[in-house]
């Protein structure tokens, strides 16, 4: 409930919907794209809030030169 209606929520859904053994660095791209400036900061801040092996995902994510388009 956390994470309710924020960036945080529907990534972390995404990624478990995703599973842990399936995300690849192309599956995290368009998802590291939708997220704002004020999204990536609050990705860092509710790092406490999703299971350890997701706060990998979300420090690359929340990081400008992972979302660049290429």
């Amino acid at each position: 409930m956390a994470l309710a209606g924020r960036a945080s929520g529907w990534l972390a859904e995404a990624l478990r919907n995703i599973g842990r053994e399936h995300i690849t660095t192309d599956r995290l791209r368009p998802l590291g794209r939708r997220l704002q400036p004020k999204d990536k900061k609050q990705l860092l801040q509710d790092l406490r809030y999703v299971p350890a092996w997701m706060r990998p995902f979300f420090r690359d994510l929340a990081s400008d030169e992972n979302t660049t388009t290429s």
